[in-house]
C-alpha cells in the first residue's frame, strides 16, 4: 500500500495500516529526535506524542506525487518537535534560551516550498562563508566533534575554532531571523541582538539538524 492509502485508512481508525505505516517511519524519526534532544526519555516523549497525533490527525501528513509521505512527514516532524520544546521551555521544564524569540509555535506547513526555502537560506548562509568556516561548522554540528577535536583535525587553536564557528551561527540565525521575519505578517524585523546565543537553544539545534539530516 503507498502512503497515501495507508493515511486514509488510518483516517478511517484501521490499526494494520497505522501499523504499517509506523513501521515505515518510526526508525528514522526515532533516531532524528535522539540526534537533536540527545536525551532518551524526552526523545521517546516527543516521538510518542507524534505517533499519536498521526493516529487522531493522519490526513495533516501530506503526500507527494509518488503517494510518498516522506518529504512531508520529516518536515511535519521536525516543527510538532519544536512547538514541544517551546511548550515545555514556556512551563519552564526544559531550558532553551531566547526560544520566545524564535516563535514557531502552532507554525503550519501550507506545503513543502517553505522548507526549501528554509534550507535553501541555511545553505546561502554557509555558502557564504570561507572555506575554513564552512568546515568547522560540519565538524561540529554535523559530525558532532569537540572543540578540541575539531582544533586538532584543521591544526588550529581552539580559540580559533570557538571564534569562526560563531561566526558561522551569527550568520546563520541573522538568515533564519530574516527569513522567518519575511514570513510573519506584520512582524516587524528583530535587532541582530534579539537571537543571541541561539545556538545553545534546542530549536536551533533541530532546525540545524533536519537540515543535514532529512
Amino acid at each position: 500500500m503507498s502512503d497515501q492509502e495507508l493515511l486514509i485508512a488510518i483516517a478511517q481508525k484501521d490499526e494494520r495500516a497505522f501499523n504499517l505505516f509506523y513501521e515505515r517511519y518510526s526508525r528514522v524519526l526515532a533516531q532524528f529526535a535522539l540526534k537533536c534532544t540527545r536525551d532518551e526519555s524526552f526523545s521517546k516523549e516527543i516521538v510518542q506524542l507524534f505517533w499519536i497525533r498521526v493516529w487522531e490527525k493522519p490526513l495533516e501528513i501530506k503526500t507527494d506525487d509518488s503517494d510518498s509521505a516522506y518529504k512531508y512527514l520529516s518536515k511535519f516532524f521536525m516543527f510538532r518537535m519544536l512547538d514541544i520544546i517551546k511548550e515545555r521551555a514556556e512551563n519552564k521544564e526544559i531550558y532553551c534560551e531566547y526560544i520566545e524569540d524564535f516563535d514557531l509555535q502552532s507554525y503550519n506547513i501550507s506545503d513543502d516550498m517553505d522548507m526549501k526555502e528554509l534550507h535553501a537560506v541555511i545553505d546561502k548562509a554557509l555558502n557564504n562563508l570561507p572555506d575554513t568556516y564552512k568546515e568547522i561548522f560540519r565538524l561540529l554540528y554535523v559530525d558532532e566533534l569537540s572543540v578540541s577535536e575539531t582544533a586538532k583535525i584543521l591544526s588550529l587553536n581552539e580559540r580559533t575554532v570557538n571564534y569562526k564557528s560563531r561566526e558561522c551561527v551569527d550568520n546563520i540565525k541573522k538568515s533564519l531571523d530574516a527569513w522567518y521575519t519575511s514570513k510573519s505578517t506584520g512582524v516587524s524585523p528583530k535587532s541582530d541582538s534579539i537571537l543571541a546565543d541561539f545556538v545553545r537553544n534546542l530549536s536551533f539545534v533541530v532546525i540545524i539538524n533536519s537540515h543535514f539530516y532529512f
